[in-house]
């Protein structure tokens, strides 16, 4: 939701008197408690989109920070990225890759002379600490048996 052209320019002139009427070194925070002491029809009127505004920023805030959550769990892992390279050029998640398109990733990291190939090796090896013959798992099902698992001591 966006203010009218009307609305917005009786906004900028609002803001914009403040500025010149006050006294040097005043606090913009100040300023800003002021005018929504001194202008309540204003006020009113940008309420709804000014709330719906900020509400959107602090919800897209956390979408992202849930996005990084989704990162892997277990300290060591974090330079690891989240989608890797495959084979053909292919791109997959990380969390869904299993041991297979681990190792084809290695692959690329070994000619690329790429400095996360120790921290691969070491989640390599924890998936094959996990791994069972005819089953497939994924990084992130190894990483929530490794957390309950640590989760346990």
């Amino acid at each position: 939701m966006t203010l009218t052209k009307a609305l917005s320019r009786e906004l900028d002139i609002t803001l914009e008197s403040a500025l010149m009427l006050a006294e040097d070194g005043t606090p913009i925070p100040a300023l800003a408690e002021r005018i929504y002491d001194a202008e309540p029809a204003l006020v009113a009127q940008v309420q709804r989109p000014f709330v719906v505004e900020r509400f959107t920023w602090m919800l897209y805030r956390r979408q992202q920070r849930a996005a990084s959550g989704n990162q892997l769990p277990l300290p060591g892992y974090e330079s690891l990225p989240r989608r890797i390279e495959l084979k053909d050029r292919k791109r997959g998640a990380l969390r869904a890759a299993g041991l297979q398109e681990l190792l084809q990733y290695r692959q690329i990291l070994v000619v690329r002379r790429d400095k996360r190939l120790e921290v691969l090796d070491r989640l390599i090896e924890l998936m094959r600490a996990y791994a069972k013959p005819g089953k497939t798992m994924s990084v992130a099902d190894v990483m929530a048996q490794e957390m309950a698992r640590l989760e346990l001591r």
